[in-house]
């Protein structure tokens, strides 16, 4: 609920907020936002990639791609200089995607679980 608001709150604002559906249901969300910390300012315009999410049964069928395409040309139209997001370093395909969309790394995320069953419990 919190990343649906908050999507919507960008999309109101321009940002690339977008949902992708079939038969009239939501089976995608994408969330940038051009998130500003106060006073303080970035040397570059940024817009944050904070995720794309699609469905199970609708997944390895494009809509991702076409999510973030979607997106890159509303940031660009939005006048941002970069866009940042996350993702895991063991996931190859998602990597092998966000590259071929002309990103690169360039920070690590680090995790630490702070209760174990908590873990097993949410996979």
């Amino acid at each position: 609920d919190a990343l649906w608001r908050l999507g919507m709150d960008a999309a109101t604002g321009g940002d690339p907020a977008l949902v992708a559906t079939q038969d009239g249901l939501p089976i995608g969300f994408l969330l940038w936002y051009g998130i500003q910390t106060g006073p303080f300012r970035a040397r570059w315009r940024t817009c944050y990639w904070l995720g794309v999410f699609v469905v199970p049964g609708a997944r390895h069928a494009g809509i991702a791609g076409a999510l973030e395409r979607a997106a890159f040309a509303i940031a660009e139209r939005q006048g941002y200089a970069r866009v940042l997001g996350l993702g895991s370093i063991r996931n190859g395909g998602q990597n092998a995607a966000v590259s071929a969309l002309g990103m690169w790394p360039t920070h690590a995320l680090w995790e630490r679980f702070l209760a174990p069953e908590r873990r097993a419990a949410t996979r």
